[in-house]
Order: C-alpha cells, then structure tokens, then sequence
C-alpha cells in the first residue's frame, strides 16, 4: 500500500493504532550523535521524576531509537536530578568529541528538543526545579567566549536559532494584566440594529448616548457587533469623546466581525484622537496594517496594550515595518507592555525579534488561532494544530499548540 513519507507522529510517541495500515511513515526519527533521552516512566511532574534513560548509539541500533543496547540508567531524587542530567548528555557529547554542556539555559532547551513527550505542564515545572539550582549570577547571555564556566560558544547558539525556552527573562517579568473599568465607566455594545433594504444589512440605531457620560472611558464592543466605517465616522465627529478614551476593544477572531472596517484612513484619523488610550483591542481587522500601528506608537503616549490579529480564514495585513519603526523609536509607547499580532504575514517573525531585541522585556505573541469549524477541529487533532510563540528579549520562551477539541 502506499505510505507517505512524512512520519507518523503517534507513532513516534509509541501510541499508533493503525499499525502497518497507517498512511504515515512508521520509520525510526533521526537522532543527533549526542543521542536520545527517554522517560523511564512518564512523570506527571519533573519534580518528582526518579527514573532517567540515556540512550545511547550502538553499532546493533545506529539510531538510538527505540531505547535498547547502551542504555545508561541513572536513579536520581528531585535534587540530583539535574546533575545527573548533565552527566548523561555530556558522557554523551563527549564520545561524540564535543565539548560537553555546563548547567545553562542551553542545557535547559537540549533536554526540551530530546524529550518529545514532556508536556507544557512539566515543562514548565521543569524550569521552575531547574532554576533553582543555577548560581546567583547566572545570565541566559553568557558563553564559553567571555571566560565563563555558562556551556556553549556562539556556533551553538545558532543551533537553537530564536529559541530560548527557560530565558531568565520569563521569570522575572510581570506578564501585563489589562487596567478593570467600571460599569459605569464602560459603554457596552453587545450587538447591532440592523434593517435589510435591497438585501444590503444596515445599521439602524446606535446608541450615542452613551458616551455622551464624561466617566466612560472604556467602549467595548460584543462579538456579535460588526463595527463598521460609519462607527469610525462618528467618533471622528467627537472629538471631545476619542481624548478620554483609555480603552477600545472591538471585533472578534472566531466570528470575524471586525473586519468592515475598510477605511484604514479614516481609522487613522481616530487613533491620532486617542491621546489617553491605554488597550487597543482590535481583533479580526484584516484591513488594518502597519500604518495603524505606526499611527498607534506615534499617537497615544499612554499605551500600553496592543492587539491587532487577523483571524483563522484571512490574514491581517501587518508585515512588520511599524515593528521596525518602533525599535528605532525608544520615544514612542514607553509604556508598551504587550503587543498580541495573531494571524499575520508569515514572514512577521523577523521584525517581532528586531523589536523583541530593543524592548527585551516587552510580551509579543505571534501565530496562528484555531478555526472553531469541525474541519478545523477536526484536522488539528490529527496533528496540524495552530501554534503560539511568545517572546521576550529577541527569542522565542514559550510556545504553545491548540490541537482543538477532538485532540
């Protein structure tokens, strides 16, 4: 029968029900010559891991995979675990004729990318147990070129590209928490008023008076709330409203509403009225590009929360230039904490780590959102998930997968 060369994923995680009729390949993954670390047994939690495989490359099992022949078998407690970790990947590289690895955040993503079953939950336990054992002075930054006892030279580095998963950064920067406004500082439009003439839907009443009351500073618009050009238009036409405004959400990625604004100009216009905005919520606002964001960091000193994503079906239309704009501008949006670019180019990653770099400790989350379709769905859970990158100081610290509810 015939068989795709791409491999079976389930497979690799020993857990294939379809044995030789599967459609994927069943082929042993390759393995660096450093080897493969397995689990003796999956432990919910690393603190409590007791068991530790090294496995390593024999002539009667090239790959390494799956564990047999020279296996190293290391029992450890929650406290040794860690050294003895170092002892096995370094009794490894070093037969290899590498230099082995000291106890640094290289060490750290080595045991990441080699351990394909570790879940997001012990991961992230994992570093938590691992930190504690670094030294005081310890900097994600350092390298066998400065004189320091921290692993590898700058050639490693470039193995692990963007990716910096246990980046002390991550630890020691608050994540943004959005400012709470009161019900009586916050107009809410749930949904619209619509009356159909000629098969054309049209907004039928909208309630301005609303914001007609000086104490509302936040508007939030619903997800079943299409906001529209003439929405725009009508802030333009008051003024006196867009300066107090500190908050303005509007749009939604799952039923796409968001995106019938089609007049950036004009959109423009009414950001560069928002001089006390704080959270620009703009979901689902595929015709919104560079130039909002631009508009947004030069116009609104006080922000300090950005969003502007496309949604599962369209693509937004940020390429990355405002990013570039902004890293040259430390003047503008001082206050910038959080910056959420979901379904945009993708290419935008090269410009999120040219900004990442100038604002080390300000939060960027890229990628991609999971359709709510049962295809969707239904396709994620067979292993094409949509996928979440989180940055700090130029390189990636957390990513994260939706593979959907069928998963």
């Amino acid at each position: 029968m015939y068989r795709s060369k791409k491999p079976c994923r389930f497979f690799q995680e020993g857990r294939c029900r379809y044995g030789n009729e599967c459609n994927f390949s069943h082929a042993a993954p390759s393995v660096s010559a450093t080897g493969v670390l397995a689990r003796g047994s999956p432990p919910s939690r690393f603190a409590s891991m007791n068991r530790l495989q090294v496995v390593g490359n024999t002539p009667s099992n090239p790959t390494g995979w799956p564990p047999q022949g020279d296996t190293r078998v290391y029992e450890c407690g929650a406290m040794d675990g860690m050294s003895s970790l170092v002892e096995g990947i370094n009794a490894l590289r070093v037969s290899a004729g590498q230099l082995p690895l000291s106890i640094t955040n290289k060490f750290f993503e080595t045991l990441k990318a080699t351990v394909c079953h570790l879940d997001e939950d012990d991961i992230e336990c994992a570093t938590d147990a691992l930190r504690e054992h670094l030294p005081d002075d310890y900097s994600s930054d350092r390298n066998s070129g400065n004189g320091s006892n921290y692993g590898c030279g700058s050639d490693e580095d470039d193995d692990f590209g963007d990716l910096d998963l246990f980046s002390p950064l991550k630890k020691s920067t608050p994540e943004y928490r959005e400012p709470a406004f009161s019900a009586r500082q916050t107009a809410q439009y749930p949904r619209n008023s619509y009356s159909i003439e000629n098969n054309v839907r049209r907004e039928t009443f909208f309630d301005w008076d609303l914001l007609d009351n000086i104490s509302v500073l936040n508007v939030h618009f619903g997800a079943n709330f299409s906001i529209e050009d003439s929405h725009v238009a009508g802030f333009i036409a008051r003024p006196d409203i867009c300066g107090r405004l500190q908050r303005f959400a509007a749009g939604d990625s799952d039923t796409g509403n968001g995106g019938a604004v089609r007049n950036e100009a004009a959109f423009i216009q009414f950001v560069r009225l928002c001089s006390s905005m704080r959270v620009f919520r703009l979901e689902a606002s595929t015709s919104l590009s560079d130039a909002t964001l631009s508009a947004i960091f030069e116009a609104c000193p006080q922000i300090e929360m950005v969003q502007l994503t496309g949604h599962d079906k369209c693509k937004g239309k940020v390429t990355g230039k405002a990013l570039k704009m902004l890293a040259k501008s430390p003047s503008w949006a001082p206050h910038l904490r959080a910056l959420h670019l979901h379904d945009q180019d993708h290419k935008l990653d090269a410009s999120v780590k040219v900004l990442s770099a100038a604002r080390p400790r300000l939060w960027i989350f890229t990628g991609e959102t999971l359709g709510n379709s049962m295809s969707a769905q239904m396709l994620a859970a067979d292993g094409d998930g949509a996928d979440s990158h989180t940055w700090l100081g130029g390189k990636i610290v957390s990513i994260s997968s939706d593979f959907g509810g069928y998963a």
